[in-house]
């Protein structure tokens, strides 16, 4: 009841799936058009998820997830279990065939990510910590990071940002 009938009124386009909570301040959304998927994906919530921080899509073309990471400012000691968490759960659902992990990540893989004005690898989302079980959860699947396929070396082209900051 919280998502904007504008967004139910795209059904006739797209397969919807929203994913949260009354009165919770995490959700996902899975929107996949249906000229590019005309089969309805099966969409499922993994065992993975709390929060409502995780949904998925199975399609005949392969699974899509979308993540919403946890900031970790409120509580960094969930950040990591969701971190140590994501690697088996990356590995397994990318045995099955092609898959797609987006969403908000909440943090970045490395200084290149960051305005230089914002790093700062004592903060949250920079943190070696975190960075190393990101990329341990990307290796076990064997992903890659698509924006830095496209953007190797553009150090003006960031994937984060900290709105708080005003920025």
């Amino acid at each position: 009841e919280q998502v904007p009938k504008e967004l139910h009124a795209l059904a006739d386009r797209y397969w919807l799936h929203w994913h949260g909570a009354p009165g919770g301040y995490s959700g996902v959304a899975l929107l996949l058009e249906k000229a590019t998927f005309p089969e309805e994906p099966v969409f499922e919530i993994p065992a993975l998820d709390f929060e409502t921080r995780v949904a998925l899509a199975r399609t005949s073309r392969g699974t899509l997830a979308v993540v919403y990471l946890p900031n970790g400012g409120k509580d960094y000691a969930a950040k990591i279990r969701f971190l140590e968490a994501l690697g088996p759960w990356v590995e397994e659902e990318s045995a099955k065939g092609p898959f797609l992990l987006a969403g908000d990540m909440n943090v970045t893989r490395a200084a290149i990510d960051v305005h230089p004005s914002q790093q700062d690898e004592s903060a949250m989302a920079q943190r070696p910590e975190e960075r190393a079980l990101f990329e341990a959860a990307l290796a076990r699947g064997g992903l890659t990071d698509l924006t830095r396929v496209k953007h190797p070396t553009d150090d003006r082209f960031f994937t984060w940002w900290p709105f708080w900051k005003g920025a």
